[in-house]
């Protein structure tokens, strides 16, 4: 009974739907949520109305969904034998074995065509080219090795949400205020705490055989990391209100509220992935929604 089960389940993956769904889980597209940190200098800008401007972000963004996919499926190959370790990502399409290697590397072919046509389609721009390039080298070599450098790793990381954010402003020509750039990478640095804090609380003394660097962390030590962060992040945006000529100081109140809060939900176990951790708390959500609704108000209103 227990083979034919098993056969039975075996041709449900072989399945068409299945492959494809199976495809569209390794691209991770709710990840691509970070990719909206492109529009973040055209947002703070007051240019969002700026048709053309929008226009060479959404190419930046839909590029950088592209190339943020083919590190992820990259990424999965190259960590397959460690994530079987792993108590969720085990359960991902290659370390759990439902993709074969020929559809593996037809999904490698075409994002790399995704990637192309859409370069030219929003009109060939060599720097923005050039972060795109820095972005998925940067990434295969944290993949190949160097996520294994205790604190670098956690600078590589916070790498990628800058190299977003400074795409945004090569697409557009908007020039980024230093105080924003400065937020945007504590920020990174507190997300990505957040999530080596939530490993070691998952998976206790198997950290280690799931990502190597965790060996070298204490709670203590990300604690005190996490905690200098959230302050400095909150310093660095106040100060770009205090410079920017909207009057947006108010908005430091939600900011406040967001941080905070998210340090709770950091403490109680659920800071493993910011896009879900946004997506289920209440607070957080609002939080973010009216900062938002904050910086549109004094910037567009």
């Amino acid at each position: 009974m227990e083979a034919i089960l098993s056969n039975k389940s075996k041709a449900l993956h072989n399945t068409e739907p299945a492959r494809i769904m199976t495809c569209l889980e390794m691209l991770r597209p709710y990840q691509w949520l970070k990719n909206q940190l492109v529009f973040t200098p055209v947002f703070f800008a007051g240019k969002i109305t700026d048709l053309s401007l929008v226009w060479s972000a959404t190419g930046a963004t839909l590029m950088f969904c592209a190339t943020a996919s083919l590190g992820y499926v990259l990424n999965d190959w190259l960590d397959r034998k460690r994530d079987v370790n792993h108590p969720q990502k085990c359960q991902r399409p290659v370390p759990s074995g439902r993709v074969k290697k020929k559809d593996l590397l037809l999904l490698v072919a075409l994002l790399i065509s995704a990637i192309l046509f859409l370069f030219f389609l929003f009109l060939p721009n060599m720097n923005l080219s050039m972060c795109l390039l820095a972005y998925l080298i940067l990434s295969l070599a944290y993949s190949s090795g160097l996520k294994n450098i205790a604190c670098f790793e956690i600078y590589l990381i916070a790498a990628f949400f800058v190299i977003r954010v400074l795409a945004g402003g090569l697409a557009t020509g908007i020039h980024i205020s230093n105080w924003l750039f400065a937020t945007v990478f504590f920020l990174s640095l507190l997300i990505t705490l957040a999530k080596r804090k939530n490993e070691i609380a998952t998976m206790g003394e198997d950290a280690h055989n799931h990502r190597v660097s965790l060996k070298q962390y204490s709670v203590v030590y990300l604690d005190h990391f996490l905690w200098a962060m959230a302050g400095v992040s909150l310093v660095t945006y106040a100060l770009y209100t205090v410079e920017n000529n909207h009057n947006l100081v108010y908005s430091i109140v939600p900011a406040t509220y967001g941080i905070t809060r998210f340090l709770l939900v950091s403490e109680q176990g659920k800071g493993g992935d910011p896009i879900l951790t946004l997506a289920k708390d209440y607070h957080l959500l609002s939080a973010t929604l009216v900062f938002l609704g904050l910086i549109c108000f004094k910037i567009y209103g």
